[in-house]
């Protein structure tokens, strides 16, 4: 019988050598919004693609790209979330991100707030 789907225990392994191989100022940044996004929604499944650790509802909803000194948090439909403050960046098909390099200045509400309106234009 063959596997088509990796075991939990073999992501969890993969996504943890992911992180330990970026570099030290970052690798910070991603454990802390990686365990935010995982602890305000659970139901949502982690995979590494694309270089980047990526969180996925039905499909890839948001994503996580170490660069040089911040992370970039991928909104996947970025286009079609609100975003009054106009604090969204980018203008790759539907794709808008936000950079991270203090997480003192993370706004987890409105983090909060676009991922779930992410999980509903998913469905």
């Amino acid at each position: 019988m063959l596997l088509t789907q990796k075991t939990h225990q073999a992501i969890m392994g993969e996504i943890e050598e992911y992180i330990s191989k970026q570099i030290p100022e970052v690798q910070g940044i991603i454990k802390t919004i990686r365990n935010l996004i995982l602890k305000d929604f659970p139901k949502l499944k982690e995979q590494i693609s694309w270089n980047c650790l990526c969180f996925k509802d039905k499909n890839i909803i948001l994503s996580l790209s170490p660069e040089e000194g911040y992370v970039r948090i991928d909104f996947h439909y970025g286009l079609e979330l609100e975003d009054p403050e106009s604090l969204l960046q980018g203008e790759v098909e539907k794709l808008k991100h936000i950079k991270v390099a203090d997480l003192s200045l993370l706004h987890r509400e409105q983090l909060n707030k676009w991922i779930e309106e992410s999980i509903k234009l998913n469905k």
